[in-house]
């Protein structure tokens, strides 16, 4: 890699045209380049902060969902005299693959 100072950046790439594996940068094209990849790296980061807002909400629903359809069953572990902790850990750990 070699850096030429030079105002005239046409005659540079004329010169470097006549060679194999030669190109010719300006300043600009390297501000250029920078703010492509950060507008790339932002626009990354939206999508994946979507993501994660998206997979929250879809666990919360199942977790809601599951909850309500086992209501009668968390009735007879409340009357059985299991405490509402460890019946939290139960349904929580088994979303989270854990087996207990």
């Amino acid at each position: 890699m070699l850096y030429v100072k030079s105002s005239d950046a046409e005659a540079i790439r004329d010169i470097a045209k006549d060679y194999d594996y030669v190109n010719v940068s300006t300043k600009e094209d390297s501000r250029n380049i920078h703010l492509y990849d950060m507008i790339a790296a932002y626009i990354m980061m939206v999508i994946s902060i979507a993501l994660m807002i998206t997979a929250f909400v879809v666990l919360q629903f199942t977790i809601g969902f599951t909850i309500s359809d086992e209501l009668r069953e968390i009735g007879v572990m409340k009357a059985v005299g299991i405490g509402s902790r460890s019946i939290r850990g139960l349904y929580i750990g088994c979303k989270a693959g854990i087996n207990i």
